[in-house]
Parts: C-alpha cells; structure tokens; sequence
C-alpha cells in the first residue's frame, strides 16, 4: 500500500556534485534524482531518512516498478556539538557551544523552531538539550544559525553559565 508521492527527477550526466545524494541509477531512464516535494525543510537533492532504503512505485509512460531509493550516506545525518568550556576551582563552568545539525536532524529542528510562536521561546529548545548534561544552568547568549536557508546546515551558537 503506498500513502505517499515522491518525485523521481531525470538528470544529466554532467550534473555533478556533493549536493546531489539521492541519485539512483535506472537500467532505462539513467540517472534519477528522488526528491520529497511535500517536505518544504528538506533541500532538494536530500532525502528524508524514512524514505531511504525503502521501496518505490516507479511509475513511467510505460507502466510500473517498484524500485529501492537511495541509501545516503551516514555523514549526511546527524549532528556535532563542539564546546570550549572553562571549570572554575569553585565548580563554576562557563563557555560557548556550537552545534551544527544535517539530514533529519535539522530538517526536525528547523519544523520545530518554526512553530514557536514567540521568539523569545526559540532558546527552550537549546535549553531542553543542555538541561540532558547540566542541573543549574543559564543561556546567556543564542544564536540560529540558517533557520530559512534549507541548502545549508542548521546550528545554534550559544554560551553557558553554571554555577556548580
């Protein structure tokens, strides 16, 4: 049973290049790019992780086959968080944090920050994730990074005080 429409898009050989992962080589029709067009966040050229690896209706003038979409690779998905933390003799710490979020994982965050209704509520998010390491804690300064730029990864930069 299918419930869902993806696209299966023609491209030329001589289109190259990293943004390109979701390609799949078919026996007739060469190189097909799938692409989610219901999927506003994620950029094309990308393909959700629900969709990877999965089987497709291919359907063409001639008919119907079911194909396997493609598997990206793992460094396509995921995120980094990189900190430069200092620990007081007292137990203090404070420091600055960068985080950079592919695939899925920005594609959530970017649905997830745009439903927010106040600006002043986006940096719940960022405390929800550090509140899974550090008790007591302040955000003293956030920033987003590409909420609205798809083709790029998404992030926050954001500094930490904790005073234990």
């Amino acid at each position: 049973m299918f419930d869902h429409a993806i696209l299966a898009i023609k491209i030329p050989d001589q289109v190259q290049g990293p943004r390109y992962q979701a390609l799949m080589n078919h026996p007739k029709l060469g190189r097909l790019l799938i692409f989610d067009p219901t999927n506003e966040k994620t950029p094309i050229g990308q393909l959700s992780g629900e969709l990877q690896g999965n089987y497709a209706l291919l359907v063409t003038p001639d008919g119907g086959e079911l194909v396997e979409t493609p598997q990206l690779p793992s460094r396509s998905n995921g995120m980094v968080r990189t900190g430069k933390l200092q620990l007081e003799p007292r137990g203090a710490l404070h420091g600055d944090i960068q985080e950079v979020r592919y695939g899925d994982r920005a594609t959530y965050e970017r649905y997830a920050q745009l439903a927010v209704k106040s600006s002043k509520d986006r940096i719940k998010r960022i405390e929800q994730e550090v509140s899974h390491s550090i008790g007591m804690f302040d955000i003293t300064a956030a920033t987003m990074l590409n909420l609205e730029q798809n083709e790029q990864p998404f992030g926050y930069n954001y500094s930490i005080a904790a005073p234990a």
